[in-house]
């Protein structure tokens, strides 16, 4: 079986859209999903699910986490927190970012979602405002290190723009794309070091959303 990459941006989050009193935002710098992110993410989780991955890596920001969980909660599968899929780049309020609150993560994944106790602090989270060579150097380590193991044929990534780009030109620079809330892009290795694109950004699954 061909080796197969799936990256999927997470959905709409109070980011980018204004908090309008429907879900507590309790930290603006790690917002959660709003009422049509919540459904875009139940959404994609059905496409996700049916490609049974074998491993699920998340960003550990909370609207990342939250459209993994939409997946990995019903699935029963367990996802991994990795930093370097998390988004350092244009969201201002990370200027005051203090790192995750672990009991509410708790509370929300239990133990669908795997996240190191030394995410509670922004020490080991980039520095914002992060360059783009500081973001492809991580999604670079992020690849490079699944791509030596050899214990997946199927990889789901959710993370956010800026991580879901950065990662599909790792395998395809030529990449030139805009991944929209809750898109699916998808790649698979005909060759070692061959990656073909087989979805770009892919929305149909988000059909009268």
């Amino acid at each position: 079986m061909q080796r197969e990459i799936v990256m999927v941006r997470h959905g709409e989050a109070y980011n980018t859209a204004e908090p309008d009193g429907l879900r507590e935002v309790r930290d603006h710098a790690n917002p959660p999903l709003t009422p049509l992110g919540e459904a875009q993410a139940a959404a994609a989780a059905r496409p996700v699910a049916e490609l049974a991955p074998d491993a699920v890596v998340v960003s550990p920001f909370l609207r990342a986490a939250q459209t993994a969980f939409a997946h990995l909660g019903p699935s029963g599968s367990v996802g991994t927190v990795d930093v370097r899929m998390s988004e350092h780049f244009v969201f201002r309020p990370l200027a005051d970012f203090a790192g995750l609150d672990l009991e509410d993560y708790r509370a929300r994944f239990g133990d669908r979602l795997l996240v190191g106790s030394d995410l509670a602090t922004a020490a080991r989270f980039p520095r914002f405002p992060e360059d783009e060579a500081s973001l492809a150097a991580r999604a670079t380590s992020l690849v490079t290190e699944w791509l030596a193991r050899d214990d997946w044929r199927r990889l789901a990534l959710y993370g956010h723009w800026a991580t879901v780009v950065a990662t599909a030109r790792v395998l395809d620079p030529g990449l030139d794309f805009e991944p929209g809330h809750c898109s699916i892009t998808r790649v698979v290795e005909d060759a070692p070091g061959r990656w073909r694109v087989v979805q770009l950004a892919g929305r149909e699954h988000l059909a009268g959303l």
